[in-house]
């Protein structure tokens, strides 16, 4: 991982000055959602084949370029795009999000693991991991804790709270990703459906909400 003083990270994210995001769910019942793959080419729709039966995205990606530590780089959702509307884009602390909970399905010749990366607009982001290998052919519910408590917790620079608050006050990027239990080839189909980003129930309280409400927050 490449090592960033957290005075530039400050920059970045303090230049943004991100409002606090909402609590939030993509079904991808409209379509797309503007969400994209590793080549920021547009994902695949499915009408119908969800976790319930309803729409999902999809992508694939070559198992025999899978990094070591990072795995596979499969979706984009990002200001860029306008992906949901932005409506992951935001102030994750002053939003109280705490979790990110994603449905998710593949067809790899091994079980994998996935993660989201977030990152600011420019300069580098952190990753959370979920450990729990996820077989091929079912539809899997991951919940992926947002905090430096997360064994899963990755930084890309020097790991501290300092860096998690500078990141989470302004992101820009939301990405999942993948990486296979094994060396195997192979070109591999990913599916995810019902994204969210999670508050504590507190916080969500203190909002006004009892759940994860799905209005888009259009600019």
């Amino acid at each position: 991982m490449r090592t960033v003083s957290l005075l530039a990270i400050s920059a970045i994210c303090g230049s943004a000055m991100a409002a606090p995001v909402s609590p939030y769910l993509e079904t991808f019942n409209a379509g797309d959602a503007a969400w994209a793959d590793v080549a920021s080419a547009p994902v695949t729709w499915h009408s119908f084949g969800g976790p319930d039966g309803s729409p999902y995205i999809s992508t694939t990606g070559d198992l025999a370029t899978a990094d070591p530590q990072n795995g596979l780089l499969l979706f984009r959702a990002e200001d860029a795009l306008d992906s949901s509307g932005d409506a992951f884009v935001g102030d994750y602390l002053a939003g109280g999000i705490t979790s990110f909970s994603v449905d998710v399905r593949h067809d790899s010749a091994v079980p994998v693991s996935f993660y989201v990366r977030v990152a600011p607009a420019g300069g580098p982001g952190m990753l959370f991991l979920n450990f729990a290998p996820v077989a091929a052919g079912q539809w899997t519910t991951l919940t992926f804790d947002f905090s430096t408590s997360n064994p899963g917790w990755i930084a890309e620079g020097v790991p501290s709270q300092a860096l998690f608050d500078n990141v989470a006050s302004g992101i820009a990027k939301v990405q999942i990703g993948a990486i296979p239990a094994a060396a195997t080839t192979g070109i591999a189909t990913f599916d995810v459906d019902n994204f969210a980003i999670v508050p504590t129930p507190a916080s969500a309280a203190l909002l006004g909400l009892g759940g994860v409400v799905a209005v888009r927050r259009r600019r």
